[in-house]
């Protein structure tokens, strides 16, 4: 998909901390989100929240239920503004063209779904992370879920050595994002030009994402998978990106996997997907080198 004419709205105040929500036509997952919002510490951080409504591929409209969720929330925190975008732009023009930071600004941004929750600590754990490895070439960002597979196949989720609180790992987690903000310009620069190829699938030999986008291929779906043009970059870049690894799954986001994009009938949410809700001291002391897992969760440094 072609993202090149999206070019979202400056923000003309002091800000520290942007939260980006990428919304459809479910008004209750919306609400759900924006009310977990409600319940973030923010440390006195100036705070932003970008609602972006994408419209119908059919006829262009944008759903009214979900618009009016949006413009009549009370966010406590800060500032709240709503944007339609001016024409169906799919997953990928919402995570790729929604954000454009002044080059002066320092700001943190987090990218999240509809049907995601938030724990009442991600703004802390953002904050850390940032500090403590922003500009570190290898890392692309920072996903927030407390639960992952491992993307060559093999069985179990993903795990931190034992006593280890975070990892790095190949491959994004999508529920909840935030980019490392050089790294990130630098790749959606690199998708607008790649993109242009159409005889160029951005494929990882031997994982999970590029068979399942193969099939999507065959489909003609791909335009709902923009994680593998991301896996791909990051694999050719030697990135790495930073989980949480909680006791118990526990997680800075969880994903509610309700009928949409990404999933055709509402799923389980398994018991062991909690949020965090009791921060640890010991989160505040990031290490200097956290571990590093290939594709199979095993350490390689």
């Amino acid at each position: 998909p072609n993202i090149d004419d999206l070019d979202p709205p400056p923000w003309n105040k002091p800000l520290d901390f942007r939260i980006i929500c990428m919304v459809f036509n479910r008004a209750h997952s919306l609400e759900r989100l924006l009310n977990s919002l409600n319940t973030v510490d923010y440390m006195g951080a100036k705070v932003l929240v970008e609602v972006w409504l994408d419209r119908s591929r059919d006829d262009g409209s944008i759903d009214r239920s979900t618009y009016i969720t949006a413009s009549t929330f009370n966010f406590l925190h800060g500032d709240i503004r709503v944007h339609n975008h001016t024409r169906h732009v799919g997953i990928y023009g919402q995570w790729m063209g929604t954000w454009k930071p002044a080059p002066v600004s320092k700001e943190i941004a987090v990218f999240l779904e509809d049907d995601i929750s938030v724990s009442p600590h991600l703004y802390r754990w953002l904050k850390n992370a940032h500090q403590k490895y922003d500009g570190r070439k290898e890392i692309a960002g920072y996903s927030l879920q407390g639960r992952s597979m491992k993307h060559n196949g093999a069985a179990g989720n993903l795990k931190a050595p034992k006593g280890q609180f975070c990892m790095l790992y190949k491959v994004v987690g999508s529920w909840g994002f935030s980019p490392q903000r050089e790294n990130w310009l630098k790749y959606v620069e690199w998708y607008k030009k790649a993109s242009k190829d159409l005889t160029f699938s951005p494929l990882v030999k031997g994982i999970l994402p590029s068979h399942w986008y193969q099939i999507f291929i065959k489909q003609g779906k791909t335009e709902s998978m923009w994680t593998m043009w991301h896996i791909y970059y990051t694999h050719i870049n030697n990135e790495f990106t930073l989980y949480p690894s909680f006791p118990n799954n526990q997680g800075i986001t969880i994903n509610w996997q309700e009928s949409g994009l990404h999933y055709q009938k509402k799923q389980t949410l398994k018991k062991g997907d909690p949020l965090l809700t009791k921060w640890n001291s010991t989160y505040d002391n990031l290490p200097d080198n956290p571990v590093k897992l290939d594709y199979g969760g095993i350490v390689i440094s």
